[in-house]
C-alpha cells in the first residue's frame, strides 16, 4: 500500500507507476496538464524522441493489422465531421490551385477527341 503525494489517498501499488510518488490517475492528470500548458516542449520532446528511436511501432503494427484498423475506424467514426470537413477543404482548394491545368487538359483531350472523329 501507498500513499499518493497529490491526492493523498491510500492506493494499491498496482495503482502506481515503478517508483512514483504520484498515483497513476494523478500521474495522468498531471501530465495532460503539463503537456497543455507547454505544447512547444513536448512537441520538441516527441520529436527528439521520434528521431532517437526510428522505426518504433513498426514492428507491431505489422504484426496488428486488425487493431491498426479497429483503431483508425474508431478514430473516423468519432471525428467524421472534421474529416469530411477537411476533405471539402481540402480539395475546393485544390480545385481553386489546379484549375488552369485541369482546364489545359480538358481543351488537349477535346482537341485530340476531335481529331481522332475526323480522322475515322
Amino acid at each position: 500500500m501507498q500513499i499518493c503525494s497529490r491526492c493523498q489517498e491510500t492506493k494499491q501499488s498496482k495503482d502506481f507507476y515503478n517508483k512514483d510518488v504520484y498515483c497513476k490517475e494523478c500521474r495522468l492528470e498531471y501530465t495532460m496538464r503539463w503537456r497543455a500548458n507547454n505544447p512547444g516542449r513536448q512537441k520538441e520532446y516527441n520529436r527528439k524522441w521520434k528521431a532517437a528511436n526510428p522505426g518504433h511501432g513498426d514492428k507491431w503494427r505489422r504484426e496488428n493489422p486488425e487493431k491498426v484498423r479497429a483503431s483508425l475506424n474508431k478514430y473516423k467514426a468519432a471525428h467524421l465531421a472534421e474529416i469530411q470537413a477537411w476533405q471539402r477543404d481540402y480539395q475546393k482548394k485544390y480545385r481553386e490551385e489546379h484549375l488552369d491545368e485541369y482546364r489545359k487538359y480538358q481543351r488537349e483531350h477535346r482537341r485530340k477527341k476531335q481529331e481522332r472523329l475526323e480522322n475515322e
